[in-house]
């Protein structure tokens, strides 16, 4: 099996965490809920750092430990006291209940002067906050309160995305809702079409196609769906 590949709006948070990693010469690091392994993949490749990882899905961790670099992570139950210089979690934070204690945990977990990246969906975000995903949203002046009240000092702020999403979303049901109508027997469509000519719902489904390619380029240039926190342990 080769390397896991990214979807568009996590390559975007993902280019905005590599330059963080980037930035330190790590020992020691910890994923929390690796999901596909792509972040622990790049670790392999790119550091030379002692790797760890926890995921609570049984079926991810099958696939991963189908992986080739998945013989350099070890797998672990819980985070381990003073443990790592470097903590990842990636939009996971949402799924947690007891975010205080999770918080807590982590800054336990880490050396002195270490970092945890965590990526969140932004609670400010309209369209976020409408939408039922069952993941927990932050704002977020919120999340650094909850981390600081830990320990955390907050190192760097990154937002990324767009508060267009509340429209992405309302445009790609519109589509949905064609794909269904285009999914019925060829004899019902065909009493639509002009000779020559697609159905008009052919035609409407290419033109919300292209509006969204368009939205979710502009989506995210403006304001922040998600954001992340690199936050440090100072003492």
């Amino acid at each position: 099996m080769g390397k896991r590949a990214l979807p568009p709006r996590a390559s975007i948070r993902w280019s905005k965490v590599e330059k963080v990693i980037r930035t330190g010469n790590w020992e020691s690091i910890l994923e929390i809920g690796f999901g596909n392994g792509f972040i622990l993949n790049y670790l392999a490749e790119h550091t030379k750092a002692t790797l760890y990882g926890i995921e609570i899905s049984q079926s991810a961790i099958d696939s991963f430990t189908q992986m080739p670099f998945s013989t350099s992570v070890t797998l672990v139950e819980s985070p381990e006291k003073s443990k790592y210089d470097l903590v990842i979690c990636c939009e996971v934070i949402g799924y947690i209940s007891d975010t205080e204690n999770f918080l807590k945990t982590t800054y336990d977990s880490l050396l002195k002067d270490g970092l945890f990246i965590v990526s969140a969906t932004n609670l400010d975000n309209i369209g976020l906050a409408e939408s039922n995903t069952g993941m927990k949203g932050f704002t977020p002046s919120h999340l650094q309160s909850i981390a600081q009240e830990a320990g955390f000092a907050t190192q760097n702020f990154i937002p990324y995305g767009g508060y267009l999403i509340k429209l992405i979303h309302k445009l790609r049901g519109h589509v949905g809702e064609v794909e269904k109508i285009e999914s019925r027997p060829k004899a019902v469509l065909e009493s639509w079409r002009t000779p020559g000519e697609d159905s008009a719902a052919v035609r409407v489904l290419w033109k919300l196609r292209k509006i969204i390619e368009m939205l979710d380029f502009i989506g995210m240039k403006s304001q922040p769906s998600g954001f992340i926190l690199v936050l440090k342990k100072i003492s």
